[in-house]
This record gives C-alpha cells, sequence and structure tokens, in this order.
C-alpha cells in the first residue's frame, strides 16, 4: 500500500483561497476522514490528490515520489463520487469487471477475483441483475467493489453515503469499516458528517475555511480538541461555552464568572499568569453536566427551558444568563419547563480557551 504526505498545499481559485497551506501525512493502511463543513476545502483537497486539479503550490507524495506531476490515471488511485457511478443498463458482474477488463485481465481470472468480491460485499446473488434496478447501497457498494478490484494503492471517498437514507447509511458505515480493516487499503474519506468520521476514521483531519484546525484519533479530536473550532464541531449536542475570566490568588487559581467562581488550582501550571484578567472560555460537554433538583454546594441555580425526548437519553436545554446550556441526562430523568434546578460542571473534563483567537490552553 502507500503513505501519502502533504506538505504544504495551498489552491486558489480565482480569488478564493480553497485550501491554505496544508500539511497532512496518512499513514500506510490507515483510514483517515477529512472533516468540515460545506466550503471547507476538503473536496478540493481530495482532487489534488487524485489529479483531478493541481495544487497552485506545494506538494503531494506517495510513499517518497512527488506525484504533482504525474497524470490521474497513472497514480494507482481508486475514487468513489458522491454519485453512484456505475453502468445502469450493464449487470452487476459486468461493472465489477469493467476496470479489469481494460487491463485485459484474462476472463477465467476476472470471474474468479469479481465472485469473490462480491462474496465479500455480500452481492454474490446479484451478479446477473442489472445495476440501474440495485438498491441505493448495493450500487455503491458496486461502485466500491469495482474499484477495489483494480488494486489501487490509495482509494479516496468522496461523501459516498451522502445519498443513502439513514438505515442505509448506517449499514453502509459498518460495510465500509469492515471492507477497509480486511483490505487493508489505505483510504482518505470526505464527509461532513461526524458520526461518519468518528465511526469510521483510524485519524480525523478537521478543516475549515481551508485550514487544518486539528488532526487526531476519534478519541482525541472528541476528548482533546486543539481550539474552540474543532470543540464545537465535533460532538452531538455541541460543547457549551461560557465566557469567563482568570484571577490568581497567592498559589490559588480560579475561573470567574458572575454566576460562579470555580478553583482550578490544579491546572495553574498550564494557566500562564500573563492570563491574569484574559478573557478565557470555559468549555463543557453536555454529558459533563450533572442537574440536581435540591440545590447543592457548589450548584449553579438554573431553569429548565425545554426538553427534548431521544429515547435512549434525553437532552435538557438550561437557561443561563441569556443564553442556553445544554446538558444530558438518563432517559429515566427528565424535567419540566421551567423547572428550577442546581447544574455542576465535572471540573476534570473542562475545557479553557483563549477567547481571542480560539486556541485551546486546557
Amino acid at each position: 500500500m502507500t503513505r501519502v504526505t502533504i506538505k504544504g498545499l495551498t489552491k486558489v481559485f480565482g480569488k478564493t483561497l480553497a485550501v491554505d497551506d496544508l500539511n497532512l501525512e496518512v499513514k500506510d493502511k490507515e483510514f483517515v476522514s477529512l472533516l468540515g463543513p460545506s466550503g471547507c476545502g476538503k473536496t478540493t483537497t481530495l482532487n489534488c490528490i487524485s489529479g483531478l486539479e493541481q495544487p497552485t503550490t506545494g506538494d503531494i507524495y506517495f510513499d517518497d515520489k512527488r506525484i504533482n506531476d504525474v497524470p490521474s490515471k497513472d497514480r494507482a488511485i481508486g475514487l468513489v463520487f458522491q454519485s453512484y457511478a456505475i453502468f445502469g443498463y450493464m449487470t452487476v458482474f459486468d461493472n465489477l469487471a469493467f476496470g479489469l477488463k481494460i487491463r485485459n485481465v484474462p476472463q477465467d481470472e476476472i470471474k474468479k477475483q469479481v465472485e469473490q468480491m462480491a462474496d465479500f460485499l455480500g452481492i454474490r446473488d446479484l451478479l446477473q441483475q442489472r445495476a440501474g434496478r440495485l438498491s441505493l447501497t448495493n450500487m455503491q457498494k458496486t461502485a466500491i467493489g469495482r474499484t477495489l478490484l483494480v488494486k489501487p494503492n490509495v482509494l479516496l471517498l468522496d461523501e459516498p453515503l451522502s445519498n443513502l437514507d439513514a438505515e442505509a447509511r448506517a449499514v453502509m458505515r459498518v460495510e465500509l469499516k469492515r471492507l477497509q480493516k480486511e483490505v487493508e487499503q489505505t483510504t482518505i474519506f470526505v464527509t461532513h458528517d461526524q458520526l461518519e468520521a468518528m465511526a469510521l476514521s483510524d485519524r480525523v483531519a478537521v478543516m475549515n475555511l481551508g485550514r487544518l484546525q486539528g488532526y487526531d484519533t476519534p478519541d482525541g479530536v472528541y476528548n482533546h480538541p486543539t481550539n474552540r473550532f474543532v470543540a464545537n464541531f465535533i460532538g452531538s449536542p455541541s460543547m457549551n461555552f461560557i465566557d469567563c475570566s482568570l484571577k490568581l490568588d497567592d498559589e490559588r487559581a480560579f475561573l470567574v464568572h458572575e454566576r460562579f467562581s470555580m478553583d482550578v488550582t490544579s491546572l495553574r501550571d498550564y494557566l500562564n499568569k500573563s492570563n491574569l484578567g484574559s478573557e478565557l472560555v470555559l468549555g463543557i460537554r453536555p454529558e459533563h453536566i450533572t442537574i440536581s433538583r435540591q440545590p447543592t454546594k457548589q450548584g449553579i441555580a438554573v431553569t429548565v427551558y425545554v426538553t427534548e425526548l431521544l429515547g435512549f437519553e434525553n437532552i435538557i436545554y438550561l437557561q443561563f444568563n441569556g443564553t442556553l446550556l445544554r446538558a444530558l441526562t438518563p432517559a429515566a430523568v427528565s424535567f419540566d419547563v421551567n423547572d428550577r434546578v442546581w447544574l455542576e460542571f465535572h471540573k476534570e473534563k473542562i475545557h479553557i480557551f483563549d477567547r481571542k483567537n480560539g486556541e485551546v490552553i486546557v
């Protein structure tokens, strides 16, 4: 397989900066997702890797070979798009065999490889069916299988699940993850769906406005975000943010808000003294907020705004100084609108960001 390295990739379309000085390495056999909102540069990055677009500046390497000037057809890549690029009038067998036929693979070997791939994808009984009559899930399986049969060094997937309904997407996520692990294929996957990225990936590259915001394992980008954008984009419901300031008192440190003062002396080493009085942001995820019906020692009195019942858990929206905080509770624990309750933050789970530049401090 192949290691993919991107060094200083910049792509400009007219006056639009689509990708801005991107540096990224995808290890051999690794599954990496490019994740971000529309217009963040993820598809443009994929197109530069595939050769469909040329970088304005920067270099792309497959292992140690610079491929900027290598034609797309000679890069040994497989590309699967959002739309199902299959031949609807042909059988599933002929679709799967297409790449092998144009490479003049012997007929008996084509039959063997196609049947093996069909077994692997669970579509053996569909081989003689016209591809245009398949379900959307099986169309995408056919497109991916056809790509894998030509044994690409790098598999590039551009939002391949976005046209599927929710049930089909869930099925295809499972199949895609199993497929990648068994084939051990270097894979780069473009998506705007954080659930897909977190479920499928070895590492996730979070992008915004053409720049890389964070690059880590799913656990890393969730529990140790590099900045406020990553913290907000990853997680559903997203992280809560509360503006506050830092106060140092002798050997102690406090995050101060008009509604609370939180002792963060244990984090003092991370909080530079030059931050005294500086503008900070406290970040806390909904699952790290505890709600009590009775007053508690460190509790902050708030009012329930509304409750969303999700079956397995509830999202409780809490009125807090003119904004809404979100907390998660088990399904059996619910509250009514306008209930007065007390919330506490799990101090060991807080994040602290610089309010000016959004960078993480702790």
